[in-house]
């Protein structure tokens, strides 16, 4: 194993110097041991992944990066026999990319959801966003009749001047790359486009979730609640016909 550098050393203690320590303060540390595990920890084969604001949270400092904001945007409806096309007509954007058809993003849910827009304050990469948002547990990304239902709805449609809102629940590989859809300003107007599912996302960016489905009211649910509640009527009545052995 290949020993620390000198200039690695250097690096150390510019770091103690740009704190401003005294002698004292830098003696607690020492005897504190916090410094000796720091040097244990990352004396191992696989220097521990810990989140290094966990680490800041534990010492009582401040996050470095500043928790997502969640705004509810309400109930929204996608209707029963709409299509892709038309909820994109509907929309009256003034830029519309012609790869958001049927054919690319069929409807797949239909019915009312609850949609929320997530702002993560930070530069962020998909593949972060789905982790950040299966750890929610609570949420998922947003399918594309979802986003076309912001896009055309009197109250939110015009979110998108403000801010790019990003769908990564819906993808399409359009010539050899993973495409997925947007709203966002074209000039001064709207337009409803396709960006690479593998860009880095600004930090101005938004992502539209919905809520988790609950599985009391889903289809692969609702035969065993029905089964239960049967079976509670038929001990119910079966219990007026019987009386306790004395």
């Amino acid at each position: 194993m290949k020993s620390a550098t000198y200039r690695q050393a250097q690096q150390v203690l510019k770091f103690v110097g740009q704190q401003d320590l005294s002698g004292k303060q830098l003696q607690q540390l020492l005897v504190s041991g916090l410094f000796t595990d720091i040097l244990e920890a990352a004396a191992t084969d696989g220097f521990p992944t810990l989140h290094r604001d966990t680490v800041r949270v534990a010492l009582g400092l401040p996050k470095l990066t500043p928790d997502p904001s969640v705004t509810e945007l309400g109930e929204l409806t996608v209707g029963e026999k709409a299509t892709t096309e038309e909820m994109v007509r509907a929309g009256e954007y003034n830029y519309a990319n012609e790869n958001i058809t049927t054919a690319n993003f069929p409807i797949t849910r239909r019915g009312p959801r609850k949609l929320y827009l997530v702002h993560f304050k930070k530069d962020m990469e998909s593949e972060q966003v789905e982790a950040a948002v299966a750890a929610m547990g609570d949420k998922e990304l947003a399918k594309t009749e979802d986003l076309l239902a912001v896009g055309l709805h009197p109250k939110h449609k015009e979110l998108q001047r403000e801010f790019p809102t990003i769908c990564l629940g819906s993808s399409a590989v359009l010539d050899g790359d993973r495409h997925v859809p947007c709203l966002g300003r074209w000039g001064d107007g709207r337009e409803l486009d396709l960006d690479y599912y593998d860009s880095r996302w600004d930090d101005y960016c938004r992502f539209l979730l919905a809520g988790s489905p609950s599985p009391d009211v889903s289809e692969g649910h609702s035969k065993p609640r029905l089964a239960g509640q049967v079976a509670a009527w038929v001990c119910t009545k079966a219990s007026l016909f019987l009386s306790p052995t004395l």
